[in-house]
């Protein structure tokens, strides 16, 4: 899958950041300008390139991107290219104003980093089925043995699941491993 986010630096650039971060740890290929231009290489062509070459076109609403020259050129070439096109709208955005049609989609209303995260996830159903892990792991101490980062295990009688808060400088991250030690996100 291949998403292009669409956004404004002056008010989003670390929403968006965060959400690069974690779509790319799922598996998922994500452009951003700052990530994805290469020094010396023509931004609108590389901009227009990535747009017709994406699955899903994401456009993070805030107050800047409603006055941005740059996303509305973004919104209509993907509107012309046939995209998929999800609006996230930021707390304080009033959908009826959303500008370019964009007010009809079905869209992700969110008041911070994390609530986008989670929900984009769900809605691009990148999130994998949780794994049995069965009686592979007794205990706590053989659980951080095998994976690193694990914080804390969780299991009742009848099923055992391991669901391992991973932190790193950006947020939290919840992951679940099966015996295999195939990461699941949560």
């Amino acid at each position: 899958m291949n998403i292009f986010l669409s956004y404004s630096r002056i008010d989003a650039q670390d929403i968006v950041e965060n959400i690069h971060d974690y779509l790319k740890d799922l598996g998922i290929n994500v452009f951003i300008d700052l990530k994805n231009i290469k020094l010396g290489e023509d931004w609108n062509n590389s901009i227009d390139a990535h747009i017709a070459s994406c699955d899903t076109f994401i456009i993070i609403f805030t107050p800047a991107v409603m006055r941005s020259e740059n996303v509305r050129k973004e919104v209509l070439y993907a509107k012309h290219q046939n995209k998929r096109i999800i609006p996230c709208f930021y707390k304080n955005i009033k959908i009826e104003e959303v500008p370019w049609g964009l007010n009809n989609l079905q869209g992700i209303k969110f008041e911070n980093v994390y609530h986008l995260i989670r929900n984009l996830g769900d809605m691009l159903n990148e999130e994998l089925t949780l794994v049995n892990i069965g009686d592979s792991f007794q205990d706590s101490n053989t659980m951080e043995q095998n994976i690193n980062n694990s914080i804390f295990g969780i299991s009742n009688s009848a099923t055992e699941w391991w669901i391992c808060q991973v932190c790193n400088d950006k947020f939290p991250t919840y992951k679940v491993y099966s015996k295999h030690f195939s990461q699941v996100h949560k």
